[in-house]
């Protein structure tokens, strides 16, 4: 089908670090250290009908962190690497599935304006209640990454999360990433945990 073949030729700009962009060599520097805390361990929720679904078990409190200096510690070193990728003090950054990114104040001190985009509804409203202060911040879902204009995106950044999508959710949102990009704008692929 067109919308696989450019799937396919999208994919076929990825370089061996999961990074896409176009210009790959500019972006050799910026990688995500794969945290592993994020996901590792942790199992799926329970929707309803007892089915598996993601959403549900991100939307509760999770026991994926030994402690809460574990996870801040885990979320600085996610922001740190992010930071690394931002090219521009103007650059507009979609953190996508950012969990509570909760150093998520200094990456917007470091970029035009920051997309947090994560699927939980509870995330989303802890982070709106946290982060109220951010004038250049933006709390969004998956819906609403979708619904953001065309080629208005500089970085998207997708940090343990691909794991969690099926081959269809992920071709969707690498086309739905092709699109928001702007010229010579990146996604980076991170801590990839193979299925």
């Amino acid at each position: 089908s067109k919308q696989s073949h450019g799937v396919h030729d999208f994919l076929e700009h990825l370089d061996n670090r999961g990074r896409v962009g176009s210009n790959p060599a500019r972006s050799a520097g910026c990688r995500l250290r794969p945290p592993g805390a994020r996901a590792q361990g942790a199992g799926p929720g329970r929707a309803q009908g007892g089915a598996m679904n993601w959403t549900d078990y991100w939307n509760q409190d999770t026991t994926i962190y030994a402690n809460d200096r574990h996870k801040q510690v885990h979320y600085e070193g996610i922001a740190r690497d992010l930071m690394a990728c931002i090219r521009s003090p103007a650059a507009r950054v979609v953190d996508y599935g950012c969990g509570e990114a909760l150093s998520a104040g200094r990456v917007a001190v470091a970029c035009g304006h920051l997309y947090l985009c994560d699927s939980a509804s509870r995330t989303r409203e802890r982070l709106a209640a946290r982060l109220a202060g951010v004038r250049n911040l933006s709390i969004i879902s998956p819906q609403e990454f979708e619904a953001l204009p065309g080629g208005s995106v500089d970085l998207i950044v997708a940090n343990s999360v691909v794991q969690y999508l099926s081959a269809e959710q992920f071709a969707a949102f690498l086309t739905t990433s092709r699109a928001k990009l702007a010229a010579g704008g990146e996604l980076v692929l991170g801590d990839i945990i193979p299925r």
